[in-house]
């Protein structure tokens, strides 16, 4: 099972976005990208955004390897 970090920075990566632009994108600072990259740790209202972001359901960003 892919770790949620490694996940996330795949999706970014997917969209071509750097994490400074993420980070603009979620209203977040490009720090809590790296942190949240490198152990996939946060609270469920920021992985909910994240999973908005990206267009997905919650459930995907968690439990779908598949999902690009």
């Amino acid at each position: 099972m892919e770790n949620l970090g490694p996940k996330i920075k795949r999706l970014r990566n997917n969209r071509k976005w750097t994490q400074e632009e993420f980070a603009e994108i979620l209203g977040y600072s490009d720090r809590q990208i790296r942190r949240l990259e490198a152990n996939g740790s946060n609270s469920l209202l920021v992985l909910e955004n994240i999973a908005d972001v990206f267009n997905i359901s919650l459930e995907d960003l968690l439990f779908n390897e598949d999902i690009r």
